[in-house]
């Protein structure tokens, strides 16, 4: 597995969501939206609150409907088992490379 390069953030608790989403963006500008990639992202100390945020305020459900993906429902399965990797982190190694094929995959990084 390629290991992805480090992003780095201050060690101080008290980084703002607005820095945070920064950092996602400049991260998600330089790497290629793959396994790894996800992985990392549900595993970071700062990104996986960011996703969780972006979950619990509906954000990721207006991407959802906002997507050009036919299927939406098997978007939003995908979306919630993220949700639970989180919650869970050994279900990451179930990961596969099952996930939806979407053009517009950015489109959440951008809209953030």
């Amino acid at each position: 597995m390629k290991r992805v390069k480090y992003s780095p953030f201050k060690e101080s608790e008290n980084v703002s969501l607005g820095e945070i989403k920064k950092k996602f963006n400049r991260y998600m500008k330089i790497h290629s939206f793959n396994n790894s990639v996800i992985k990392y992202v549900l595993t970071h100390k700062y990104y996986k609150e960011l996703f969780a945020q972006y979950y619990e305020d509906g954000s990721l459900e207006m991407w959802v409907n906002k997507s050009k993906v036919a299927n939406k429902e098997m978007l939003r399965n995908w979306v919630n088992h993220l949700v639970q990797c989180i919650k869970n982190p050994s279900l990451l190694d179930q990961f596969t490379s099952n996930q939806p094929n979407t053009k517009s995959q950015n489109t959440l990084i951008e809209n953030f």
